[in-house]
């Protein structure tokens, strides 16, 4: 063995402290390159003793490394770091429900604005009549449609906007409260009677427009009268939801349009209105099915959102509320009425109220009867 050995062996060891200073912080230039450790080679096999040291300065070399990738992973966010943290803060944060639209009531028991949007009156027709775009307007609901004479045929374009005789009526909200609210028909292509039907009596806040595109369409005629039509798109307050808990709220002119299979057990939603109806019908008398399931076998009648609902239905009270309710048609009960009764098989028994609000102030709605024509 070289006698000068353990003279060497210090000179290297001294060669590897100054590669790496203990006390010597770790900076990203020095990770340009990769850390080589250098391997000590001897004359001949090295001792016990040597193999130890070699292996203590590899350990330091790596550990040095390791350091300072985590340093630099921890600056310039790396994606593995980014995704862990990423994931303990979706674990850490509870789900946020939908906000309900922010309304703000005018002294006349409607909105003036909802979310920030102007609500216009139907009465304000020389102002949101210029508007471009969709607006919000505040009107009457109607009972039902008025009668109408057969017409001829029109072209498409004539036919969606102008129409023989509008279908829907909505009502000026002045006076309407006391009966005497004037109307004004909607473009056809506008939502459905069932749609707005169910808030009978009531004011409501629908989305609309005017300067429809297919009014280019119309002849030169009557362009300005299509320009000028007044397209529902929604009624926008009061709102019921469209789901409870994942499961879907219908509304009446699904039941009412036989989308729900009888015996079936489902989530209904809308406005409440309670109607006294007079004496009871002689036909109920004569069946104990009737008088259970029929709504005009009853002193007094529920509808929700325009659909009938059986006597012993739970809503009797809640006249002039928004609510979602679980319910059924009632088959084995229904068989039990008299052939002709056929209210029988169209009866909705209601199980429980799972959700209501009050957006009015006041429990009447306006005394209008079926609207007989477009004033």
């Amino acid at each position: 063995m070289d006698d000068r050995f353990d003279e060497r062996l210090r000179d290297r060891l001294s060669a590897l402290d100054a590669a790496v200073p203990p006390e010597a912080p770790v900076v990203r230039s020095r990770l340009a390159a990769p850390i080589r450790p250098r391997v000590v080679r001897g004359a001949g096999m090295p001792s016990v003793g040597l193999a130890a040291v070699l292996v203590l300065a590899l350990v330091v070399l790596i550990s040095a490394g390791l350091a300072a990738q985590h340093f630099v992973a921890t600056a310039t966010g790396s994606p593995t770091a980014a995704a862990s943290a990423s994931t303990e803060a979706t674990a850490s944060v509870a789900a946020t429900p939908t906000s309900e639209p922010t309304v703000i009531m005018g002294s006349e028991d409607f909105p003036v604005s909802i979310d920030g949007q102007p609500v216009y009156r139907l009465d304000d027709r020389g102002t949101w009549q210029s508007l471009s775009g969709s607006f919000l307007v505040a009107a009457g609901a109607p009972y039902g449609a008025p009668s109408c004479p057969a017409a001829s045929p029109l072209p498409t374009a004539e036919a969606d906007l102008l129409g023989q005789c509008p279908e829907v009526i909505l009502f000026q909200t002045s006076g309407f409260m006391s009966g005497d609210g004037r109307g004004m028909g909607t473009a056809p292509k506008s939502l459905s009677l069932q749609a707005v039907a169910g808030w009978g009596g009531r004011i409501i806040v629908v989305r609309a427009h005017t300067h429809d595109p297919e009014a280019a369409q119309c002849g030169a005629a009557v362009r300005a009268g299509c320009e000028a039509a007044l397209v529902v798109e929604a009624v926008v307050w009061p709102s019921v939801p469209g789901d409870i808990d994942g499961e879907l709220v219908y509304r009446g002119r699904d039941v009412l349009g036989g989308l729900l299979g009888p015996g079936r057990s489902f989530l209904l939603g809308g406005l409440v209105r309670v109607q006294a109806i007079g004496p009871v019908a002689r036909l109920c008398a004569t069946s104990t099915a009737a008088l259970q399931l029929v709504p005009y076998c009853s002193t007094s009648s529920a509808l929700i959102d325009g659909v009938g609902i059986a006597p012993d239905s739970v809503v009797q009270g809640m006249d002039g509320r928004v609510v979602v309710v679980r319910a059924h048609v009632a088959v084995s009960l229904a068989a039990q009425c008299p052939a002709d009764v056929i209210a029988c098989e169209q009866a909705v028994v209601v199980e429980s109220v799972v959700w209501s609000s009050k957006p009015y102030s006041t429990t009447g709605s306006a005394p209008l009867p079926t609207p007989t024509g477009t004033p």
